[in-house]
Protein backbone atom coordinates (compact mmCIF):
# COMPACT_ATOMS: atom_id res chain seq x y z
CA UNK A 1 0.00 0.00 0.00
CA UNK A 2 2.62 2.32 1.32
CA UNK A 3 4.79 2.03 -2.17
CA UNK A 4 1.27 2.92 -4.22
CA UNK A 5 0.93 5.93 -2.08
CA UNK A 6 -2.04 4.42 -0.34
CA UNK A 7 -0.71 5.83 2.94
CA UNK A 8 -4.45 6.21 4.88
CA UNK A 9 -5.23 2.42 3.64
CA UNK A 10 -1.48 1.43 5.25
CA UNK A 11 -2.86 2.93 8.15
CA UNK A 12 -5.46 0.70 9.27
CA UNK A 13 -3.75 -2.38 8.05
CA UNK A 14 -0.69 -1.23 10.28
CA UNK A 15 -3.05 -0.38 13.03
CA UNK A 16 -4.65 -4.20 13.31
CA UNK A 17 -0.75 -5.63 12.86
CA UNK A 18 0.08 -3.28 15.92
CA UNK A 19 -3.06 -4.64 17.72
CA UNK A 20 -1.98 -7.91 17.25
CA UNK A 21 1.76 -7.17 18.04
CA UNK A 22 2.31 -3.87 20.17
CA UNK A 23 6.03 -4.60 20.16
CA UNK A 24 6.10 -4.79 16.07
CA UNK A 25 8.84 -2.98 15.98
CA UNK A 26 9.00 -2.91 12.02
CA UNK A 27 5.30 -2.62 12.31
CA UNK A 28 5.69 1.14 14.08
CA UNK A 29 8.33 2.22 12.08
CA UNK A 30 6.22 1.92 9.16
CA UNK A 31 3.03 3.23 10.76
CA UNK A 32 5.74 6.37 11.70
CA UNK A 33 6.17 6.97 8.37
CA UNK A 34 2.59 6.29 6.87
CA UNK A 35 1.89 9.16 9.85
CA UNK A 36 4.51 11.66 8.33
CA UNK A 37 3.53 11.38 4.67
CA UNK A 38 0.19 12.34 6.24
CA UNK A 39 2.11 15.06 8.13
CA UNK A 40 0.56 13.73 11.33
CA UNK A 41 4.12 14.74 13.15
CA UNK A 42 3.04 13.97 16.50
CA UNK A 43 1.82 10.90 15.52
CA UNK A 44 4.78 9.64 14.50
CA UNK A 45 6.99 10.91 16.68
CA UNK A 46 5.30 8.52 18.85
CA UNK A 47 5.60 5.49 16.84
CA UNK A 48 8.94 6.30 16.16
CA UNK A 49 9.76 7.27 19.80
CA UNK A 50 8.16 3.79 20.51
CA UNK A 51 10.17 1.61 18.30
CA UNK A 52 13.28 2.82 19.36
CA UNK A 53 12.29 2.17 22.76
CA UNK A 54 11.75 -1.38 21.91
CA UNK A 55 15.17 -1.69 19.83
CA UNK A 56 17.26 0.82 20.19
CA UNK A 57 19.71 -1.04 17.65
CA UNK A 58 18.32 -0.37 14.28
CA UNK A 59 18.89 2.56 12.47
CA UNK A 60 15.50 3.34 10.25
CA UNK A 61 13.42 4.26 13.84
CA UNK A 62 15.98 6.99 14.06
CA UNK A 63 16.36 8.14 10.35
CA UNK A 64 12.72 8.26 10.02
CA UNK A 65 12.55 10.23 13.14
CA UNK A 66 14.97 12.33 11.59
CA UNK A 67 12.72 13.07 8.67
CA UNK A 68 10.20 14.14 10.81
CA UNK A 69 12.07 16.77 12.86
CA UNK A 70 13.38 17.67 9.42
CA UNK A 71 9.50 18.38 8.32
CA UNK A 72 9.13 20.38 11.43
CA UNK A 73 12.30 22.14 11.04
CA UNK A 74 13.26 20.93 14.29
CA UNK A 75 17.04 21.01 12.71
CA UNK A 76 19.37 20.00 15.57
CA UNK A 77 17.39 17.07 16.91
CA UNK A 78 16.87 16.25 13.06
CA UNK A 79 20.83 16.17 13.09
CA UNK A 80 20.84 14.02 16.26
CA UNK A 81 18.68 11.36 14.60
CA UNK A 82 20.59 11.50 11.19
CA UNK A 83 23.81 11.21 12.98
CA UNK A 84 22.85 8.29 15.09
CA UNK A 85 21.49 6.50 12.00
CA UNK A 86 25.11 6.92 10.27
CA UNK A 87 26.65 5.22 12.84
CA UNK A 88 24.19 2.36 12.53
CA UNK A 89 24.46 2.15 8.89
CA UNK A 90 27.19 4.01 7.34
CA UNK A 91 27.28 2.46 4.06
CA UNK A 92 23.22 4.13 3.51
CA UNK A 93 23.85 6.88 0.81
CA UNK A 94 20.11 8.64 2.41
CA UNK A 95 21.03 9.01 5.62
CA UNK A 96 24.25 11.32 4.50
CA UNK A 97 21.89 13.40 2.15
CA UNK A 98 20.13 14.08 4.85
CA UNK A 99 22.15 15.04 7.43
CA UNK A 100 24.11 16.95 4.73
CA UNK A 101 20.86 18.93 4.27
CA UNK A 102 20.54 20.12 8.00
CA UNK A 103 24.06 21.06 8.16
CA UNK A 104 23.27 23.26 5.11
CA UNK A 105 19.79 24.72 7.16
CA UNK A 106 22.07 25.36 10.27
CA UNK A 107 24.73 27.39 7.65
CA UNK A 108 27.37 24.34 8.49
CA UNK A 109 28.78 24.36 4.89
CA UNK A 110 31.72 22.41 4.72
CA UNK A 111 30.03 19.67 6.96
CA UNK A 112 27.14 19.82 4.23
CA UNK A 113 29.35 19.17 1.21
CA UNK A 114 31.06 16.26 3.26
CA UNK A 115 28.12 14.89 3.69
CA UNK A 116 26.76 15.14 0.33
CA UNK A 117 30.02 13.74 -1.21
CA UNK A 118 29.82 10.97 1.02
CA UNK A 119 26.60 10.40 -0.24
CA UNK A 120 27.74 10.83 -3.69
CA UNK A 121 30.08 8.14 -3.67
CA UNK A 122 28.19 5.50 -2.23
CA UNK A 123 25.52 6.25 -4.93
CA UNK A 124 26.90 8.11 -7.82
CA UNK A 125 23.46 7.60 -9.86
CA UNK A 126 21.20 10.69 -7.85
CA UNK A 127 20.97 13.90 -8.80
CA UNK A 128 19.54 15.05 -6.07
CA UNK A 129 22.92 14.86 -3.88
CA UNK A 130 24.90 16.36 -6.91
CA UNK A 131 22.18 19.45 -7.21
CA UNK A 132 22.76 20.10 -3.42
CA UNK A 133 26.35 19.76 -3.47
CA UNK A 134 26.17 22.45 -6.21
CA UNK A 135 23.90 24.42 -4.48
CA UNK A 136 26.52 24.25 -1.16
CA UNK A 137 29.55 25.12 -3.08
CA UNK A 138 27.56 28.32 -4.54
CA UNK A 139 27.15 29.06 -0.64
CA UNK A 140 31.03 29.00 -0.41
CA UNK A 141 31.82 30.96 -4.00
CA UNK A 142 33.16 28.01 -5.71
CA UNK A 143 31.21 28.80 -8.69
CA UNK A 144 33.01 26.10 -10.84
CA UNK A 145 32.42 23.46 -8.23
CA UNK A 146 28.84 24.10 -8.47
CA UNK A 147 28.60 24.17 -12.07
CA UNK A 148 30.02 20.88 -12.74
CA UNK A 149 27.60 19.60 -9.85
CA UNK A 150 24.99 20.92 -11.53
CA UNK A 151 26.36 19.72 -14.92
CA UNK A 152 26.19 15.86 -13.53
CA UNK A 153 22.84 16.11 -11.83
CA UNK A 154 21.65 16.66 -15.50
CA UNK A 155 23.33 13.83 -17.13
CA UNK A 156 22.67 11.37 -14.04
CA UNK A 157 18.99 12.61 -14.83
CA UNK A 158 18.20 14.11 -18.51
CA UNK A 159 14.90 15.28 -17.41
CA UNK A 160 15.90 16.88 -13.80
CA UNK A 161 14.09 20.41 -14.93
CA UNK A 162 15.37 21.94 -11.63
CA UNK A 163 19.06 20.71 -12.56
CA UNK A 164 18.99 22.82 -15.77
CA UNK A 165 17.04 26.25 -14.71
CA UNK A 166 19.95 26.61 -11.78
CA UNK A 167 22.70 25.14 -14.25
CA UNK A 168 21.53 27.86 -16.88
CA UNK A 169 21.54 31.00 -14.40
CA UNK A 170 24.99 29.87 -12.90
CA UNK A 171 26.23 30.30 -16.62
CA UNK A 172 24.39 33.76 -17.56
CA UNK A 173 26.10 34.99 -14.06
CA UNK A 174 29.14 33.25 -15.47
CA UNK A 175 28.96 35.43 -18.99
CA UNK A 176 28.30 32.16 -21.01
CA UNK A 177 25.30 33.15 -22.41
CA UNK A 178 24.80 30.43 -25.36
CA UNK A 179 25.02 27.49 -22.52
CA UNK A 180 22.93 29.82 -20.28
CA UNK A 181 19.75 30.44 -22.53
CA UNK A 182 20.39 26.59 -24.06
CA UNK A 183 19.86 24.42 -20.50
CA UNK A 184 17.36 27.35 -19.68
CA UNK A 185 15.05 26.62 -22.81
CA UNK A 186 15.59 22.65 -21.65
CA UNK A 187 14.12 23.75 -18.58
CA UNK A 188 11.04 25.54 -19.64
CA UNK A 189 10.81 22.33 -22.48
CA UNK A 190 10.57 20.11 -19.16
CA UNK A 191 7.63 22.20 -17.48
CA UNK A 192 9.91 23.99 -15.26
CA UNK A 193 7.38 26.87 -14.01
CA UNK A 194 10.21 29.71 -13.40
CA UNK A 195 12.20 29.23 -16.52
CA UNK A 196 9.98 30.97 -19.37
CA UNK A 197 10.64 34.02 -16.91
CA UNK A 198 14.16 33.92 -16.73
CA UNK A 199 14.12 33.47 -20.98
CA UNK A 200 12.32 36.36 -21.08
CA UNK A 201 14.88 38.29 -19.16
CA UNK A 202 17.96 37.14 -20.09
CA UNK A 203 17.65 35.73 -23.45
CA UNK A 204 15.27 37.55 -25.91
CA UNK A 205 18.30 39.77 -27.20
Amino acid sequence: MMQQGDFKGALDFLNKAIEKDPENVDALNARGVANLELKQYAAAQLDFDQAIKLNSNTYKPYYNRGRNQAAQQKWQPALEDFSKAVQMAPDTADIYFNRGVIYFQLNQFPEALQDFSKAILLNPQNHDYYYNRGTTKLRIQDVQGALDDFQHSIQVNPRFAKGYYTLGLEELLSKNKEDGCEHLHRSDELGYPEAKQAIEMYCKN
